[in-house]
């Protein structure tokens, strides 16, 4: 499934720092969680200035977006741009069924 990603010029230049991070994202979006910066470099098990770097790229490349959280001006979300959040689904979709193939096979007839 990390070589399909290839498949999707959203999500093709994402080194592991990267995914880690799309994929923590992508995940709290499925449950309307919003995350800040700083979570995402907790959720995603990265040092805080590689967390920073990496989001900075992924803005730069327009895979990501970061937004003033509402609450507090201080803080600033981040999303998947509108893009990358439907590679994403795609991409689930896809490993969803590609692992229920090899559930299928390797379950005992």
């Amino acid at each position: 499934m990390r070589r399909r990603r290839a498949d999707h010029a959203a999500l093709a230049q994402s080194a592991e720092p990267a995914w880690d991070i799309m994929l923590d994202i992508y995940a709290c979006a499925l449950e309307r969680i919003d995350l800040s910066v700083t979570a995402v470099g907790i959720a995603a098990g990265i040092a805080p200035a590689t967390a920073q770097r990496w989001i900075k790229k992924l803005a730069a490349l327009g895979v990501i977006e970061r937004l003033a959280d509402p609450r507090d001006r201080r803080r600033k979300l981040v999303r998947l741009s509108p893009a990358a959040l439907a590679a994403m689904h795609h991409w689930q979709t896809e490993a969803r069924a590609i692992l229920e193939q090899i559930v299928r096979r390797e379950e005992p007839s």
